[in-house]
């Protein structure tokens, strides 16, 4: 990528109609420090090349005719599609993309070239300025393509995995000053892949089959923390036996596989539950200098690896009587609310923050910090009013 002039900021172009399936944006410089770019309003790019602009803020300044690499990975849910879009328990499912083979950008590119790796080989492909290679499909190389270069392909291949996509994502943290954080996540889960059409029956499948329904979500694995103890997984129902997990020292995490009551099969959903507990003073910390002052520090991420979530809350109950309280997280955020939560022998209420990000996925596993003061003179406010309702019933 050759410059002028000394710069140190650098512009990524993504076409409109494929802008409301993005869901990141990262670039990586020779450094390998990552760099989330920043959507800039442009009406007169967007309406003149049909492209939303991001910007990127280099780490350092380019000189003229230095070179400089960078990696751009993009993120997009979506964008592929079951065609036919509804199949019987016994057809494989087949999707379809569309996509622009050039290198799309607001520079010139002297050149470029474009690999599809498909699941199997295409049952259809454009065919122009193509090398298919068994599953794999090879378009250009182009040369000397202007700024804002398009085309479009189609691709239509067999793909028989399933396509879990997490609709929504509600994780609970309750911070307790006698030794334990409470987790709890609650998961509406959906296999968006193609829906189901014609009968069912557990004759012809079920979750052990391997020749009908290939389409079906059969279980997930998931990863706790290490120190994790008292898991459970459960639905409305209630409690769901089809589980499995063990401590794996070498990963550092409780490795755990779920099975959903039912398999899903496409267009089929299920909500359900995980909890678990953790040590506090693995992941609460309090200021030496400072007695009153606390860290609570959690994982911004889904313990599910590779699933994207449309919208992720994360709740935060602070001990009733938290004054002060800051947050830090690695990564803008789409909405910050504050409340109240209320449990037993509690006045004021707890203060609670609710964070919301959309579009989560594996780059958001990282780890956020909540920032309060608590005196250790609160913590003995509800053993007291105990003591005082059994001394005034009883005595």
């Amino acid at each position: 990528m050759k410059k002028k002039k000394a710069l140190n900021t650098y512009y990524i172009a993504v076409p409109r109609e494929y802008d409301q399936f993005l869901a990141l944006i990262l670039v990586r410089d020779k450094n390998n420090k990552d760099i989330v770019p920043v959507r800039i309003q442009d009406n007169s790019v967007q309406a003149q090349y049909n492209a939303t602009i991001y910007k990127v803020d280099l780490t350092h300044y380019v000189e003229s005719n230095q070179e400089e690499q960078l990696i751009i990975t993009e993120t997009y849910f979506n964008r592929m599609s079951a065609l036919p879009k509804k199949i019987t328990i016994f057809e494989d499912q087949n999707v379809e993309i569309y996509d622009n083979p050039h290198f799309f950008s607001p520079y010139p590119t002297e050149k470029s070239q474009t690999t599809y790796k498909l699941a199997s080989s295409p049952i259809f492909y454009t065919e122009e300025d193509a090398t298919a290679k068994g599953g794999n499909i090879e378009y250009g190389p182009y040369r000397n393509d202007g700024a804002f270069t398009r085309s479009k392909i189609r691709l239509h291949f067999e793909n028989t995995r399933p396509f879990p996509v997490f609709k929504n994502v509600t994780r609970v943290i309750e911070v307790s000053h006698w030794g334990n954080i409470a987790i709890e996540d609650f998961y509406k889960l959906a296999n968006e892949g193609a829906e189901l059409t014609g009968e069912y029956n557990k004759v012809d499948f079920n979750k052990y089959t391997q020749h009908t329904g290939k389409n079906s979500l059969k279980n997930l694995k998931a990863k706790l923390p290490y120190n994790s103890w008292g898991v459970y997984y459960k639905d409305e129902v209630g409690n769901i036996s089809t589980s499995r997990a063990f401590r794996d020292s070498a990963s550092n995490s409780v490795d755990m596989t779920i099975e959903p009551r039912f398999a899903l099969l496409g267009g089929w959903k299920s909500n359900f539950y995980i909890g678990y507990n953790l040590p506090a003073k693995y992941t609460l910390f309090v200021e030496k200098a400072d007695p009153t002052n606390y860290y609570l520090r959690q994982n911004s991420g889904l313990i599910f690896k590779g699933i994207m979530a449309e919208e992720f809350t994360i709740k935060v109950i602070l001990p009733e009587g938290a004054t002060e309280i800051n947050y830090q997280f690695p990564f803008p955020l789409n909405e910050v609310s504050e409340e109240k939560s209320f449990s037993y022998f509690d006045f004021e209420g707890r203060p609670t923050f609710v964070f919301k990000i959309k579009n989560v996925v594996d780059y958001h596993d990282q780890t956020f910090t909540v920032n309060y003061k608590f005196s250790q003179n609160s913590i003995i406010r509800e053993p007291l009013m105990i003591l005082a309702i059994f001394a005034a019933v009883f005595i």
